[in-house]
């Protein structure tokens, strides 16, 4: 019991109440007029990599969490690097030598360091890798975050959290595993080490930086046009204004299905169109900091200011209250009102 209020009252102290933070939490793609300027935001706050410098510093999933995530990433990754060069080596000993596996002949050509694989199956044991990679990535931070639970009760909070961080740890011990087995497979090869971390870091930063960001990219449009509010007069017709209102989704434990407008309705109003959202969404500071022995130590080495700050943000106490629209919650209340009451 103990343990259990311990982690009930953690997860207090870990709500997620800052307006940004609400909304990101919520799965809203639409702060602003601006396309880009939402993205970024929604960018910063999901990326494997560029979360862990630049999300939100009040978000419930930090960025030790994160950079953790990342860190088994990595291992995971390298461990990859080696394992898919021992299949890529494996296969054109057999199709291009025509060595039969686990043969005399095979194993003199998998231990021939002047034997390589050809570029076509390096490159399609490289797009396997990273796929795969990515995959975990986002396992990983499915684990971590427990996103699907947030709304439940905290008693379900606090036991899906619990099983996050065991089966977090449980990913922990796979990532040690395949970066022994990686690091072996290299040297079985007898591949340099010099040229095979440069492989890993090529094929991570191919997977982070392109593949990673073009499907944040693509899911971030997809759900940004599920959630448009749609014209006036489409609204104005049966057909449009069910659509928009009527539930949809499947029926997932703790999740209930959701109207395209729910988003909307809550964080926007439901007499908001488009064009009534701001020119450019609202922005936060933070600190680039970079880690040092790994777990250690971490030292800022820039901070960057926000160019559009939230008006809740504000640190100045002489300054006039802030005017933002009325965003509604669910029963109608007027959510922006009450924080801005609360906060002075």
């Amino acid at each position: 019991m103990g343990w259990c209020a311990k982690k009930i009252a953690d997860l207090n102290t870990k709500s997620t109440v800052h307006p940004i933070v609400e909304r990101l939490t919520a799965g809203l793609m639409i702060f602003s007029q601006s396309f880009m300027g939402d993205f970024w935001l929604v960018y910063k706050n999901t990326h494997i990599v560029v979360s862990c410098f630049a999300c939100h510093p009040e978000h419930y999933f930090d960025r030790g969490e994160r950079y953790n995530v990342f860190l088994v990433s990595a291992f995971i990754a390298f461990g990859c690097t080696g394992i898919f060069n021992f299949v890529a080596k494996s296969e054109d000993c057999k199709s291009v030598g025509g060595f039969r596996d686990q043969s005399p002949e095979w194993q003199a050509c998998m231990t021939n360091f002047d034997f390589t694989p050809t570029v076509g199956t390096t490159i399609t044991w490289s797009i396997v890798s990273s796929l795969l990679q990515m995959f975990f990535d986002q396992f990983g931070q499915f684990v971590v975050t427990c996103a699907c639970v947030q709304t439940c009760p905290m008693w379900i909070k606090a036991c899906a959290e619990g099983l996050g961080k065991i089966t977090f740890w449980i990913l922990c011990f796979l990532g040690a595993v395949f970066l022994t087995v990686g690091g072996a497979l290299i040297g079985y090869l007898g591949l340099d080490a010099g040229a095979s971390f440069l492989q890993f870091v090529i094929q991570r930063v191919i997977n982070f930086l392109i593949i990673t960001s073009a499907v944040t990219f693509v899911s971030y449009f997809l759900a940004r046009r599920g959630q448009m509010k749609p014209a006036a007069d489409v609204l104005a017709t049966e057909a449009g204004k069910k659509k928009w209102e009527e539930p949809a989704g499947l029926p997932i434990p703790c999740v209930k299905k959701k109207a395209p407008c729910e988003l909307w309705n809550k964080f926007h109003g439901e007499d908001k169109h488009f064009v009534d959202l701001p020119e450019k969404p609202f922005d936060y500071d933070y600190e680039l900091k970079i880690a040092l022995c790994v777990f250690c130590y971490s030292k800022t080495c820039c901070k960057v200011t926000a160019k559009n700050p939230d008006p809740l943000d504000a640190k100045d106490p002489e300054a006039p209250p802030p005017t933002i629209p009325p965003q509604m919650t669910m029963d109608g209340t007027k959510e922006t009102e009450l924080r801005l009451e609360s906060a002075a």
